[in-house]
């Protein structure tokens, strides 16, 4: 920004409900967020065993909690000086190379993986100890999250001298101190800890429809590999009424959000996008991968099994972002989410029977059913706010 001076210190935001769009640098960092996790879903491509899946769980958590940090800590606080946007683009280009070795570290080649996202993580515990110095009001939080972040960074460093699977061990440990600590602020809950309605919905709708536009990519991807058979056309057109369902269901959601949800630290809503994305990601990674498979006869196991439980895991973190609102509705959605994953049960039995379109089919008619029901939820909640 123009008016911003070249050197000036963090400062606490005035008021959580102070309106605060996402910047133009936040924009940008959200590209180079998506590229890695983009490199990420790489793994759910292949040959598909638990391992593999394990594997792109652990880098997707690891990947979308850099994101995850920095975006509460400008949520937190304005600062655009020479200083933050100097370390945020070093942490973007340290993104970038943590993009270029998620390859390697698919293939077992951890060691610089864990040097970048190390290097990430300590740009981000120099931003916290910068507003540690010059925020006072939030010196009790910033020393909680130094403790976690650095307990956690410091394990991370111990795993550079060691091979997998010890190193997977220590930085599975490292990634669990690090998402507890957050919690313990939202225990104590000191009154500088409290997030806006508006900002953390708006970056994390701004970041789900970005992490849609993979799906977008898949489906391409898919029908680049394949013929244009009637079944491929068909099977692609299913797969982009699902991304136009999910992005429906979705946006009701954050339009009920923005400006009405009590975040406190917001660690319930934060967190209900982790298997939202996930569950995004996989259904787009399954959707290409249907693509390619619709000549056979039956879809692949792996792929049926991807399929669905990207949908579980969407459709579970949708009925906790239900949960974070505490409204009124919730006992008769939870009802109508246990229907509906009730039969998404039922299907999972049925895979080795299923046509890749019937497949697909079957997955658009819950999806569908999920979108009548938090349609009529959308329309409640507008009737109460008049």
């Amino acid at each position: 920004m123009s008016d911003q001076p070249l050197f000036a210190p963090p400062r606490l935001l005035s008021s959580p409900q102070q309106e605060r769009h996402a910047s133009w640098l936040e924009l940008f960092y959200d590209l180079v967020l998506v590229v890695a996790i983009n490199q990420v879903s790489l793994a759910l491509t292949g040959d598909l065993s638990s391992t593999t899946i394990l594997v792109f769980l652990g880098l997707f958590l690891l990947v979308t909690w850099i994101w995850t940090g920095h975006t509460v800590y400008t949520t937190r606080f304005e600062t655009d000086d020479l200083v933050y946007r100097l370390l945020t683009f070093f942490q973007m280009f340290v993104v970038i190379y943590i993009a270029v070795e998620v390859p390697q570290a698919i293939l077992g080649h951890t060691q610089g993986f864990a040097v970048t996202y190390l290097t990430a993580r300590i740009v981000l515990l120099v931003l916290l100890v910068r507003a540690l110095y010059y925020v006072i009001e939030v010196r009790p939080l910033m020393r909680i999250y130094l403790i976690g972040f650095g307990s956690g960074a410091a394990i991370w460093a111990v795993s550079l001298l060691t091979s997998p699977p010890l190193q997977f061990v220590l930085w599975g440990c490292s990634l669990a101190i690090e998402m507890v600590a957050p919690w313990v602020v939202w225990l104590r809950s000191p009154p500088s800890s409290e997030l806006g309605p508006l900002h953390i919905p708006e970056r994390y709708g701004t970041f789900t429809i970005i992490v849609l536009g993979q799906s977008i990519v898949s489906i391409v991807s898919g029908l680049l590999r394949e013929h244009m058979h009637p079944e491929t056309v068909t099977v692609a057109a299913l797969g982009f009424l699902i991304v136009v369902c999910i992005w429906g269901i979705y946006f009701r959601h954050l339009e009920r959000a923005i400006g009405h949800i009590k975040l406190r630290s917001g660690q319930p809503y934060i967190y209900s996008h982790v298997p939202l994305l996930i569950g995004i990601v996989v259904m787009g990674v399954s959707i290409g991968r249907v693509i390619t498979e619709s000549q056979q006869i039956h879809l692949s196991l792996g792929t049926f099994a991807l399929l669905w439980g990207g949908f579980g895991s969407w459709l579970l973190a949708v009925l906790m972002l239900h949960v974070t609102y505490e409204s009124v509705e919730l006992r008769t959605v939870t009802g109508h989410y246990a229907v509906i994953f009730a039969g998404v049960s039922i299907i999972s039995f049925l895979g080795s029977f299923l046509t890749p379109v019937t497949a697909l089919c079957a997955l658009l008619v819950f999806i569908l059913a999920q979108t009548l029901l938090e349609t009529r939820a959308h329309a409640a909640h507008k009737v109460r706010k008049k």
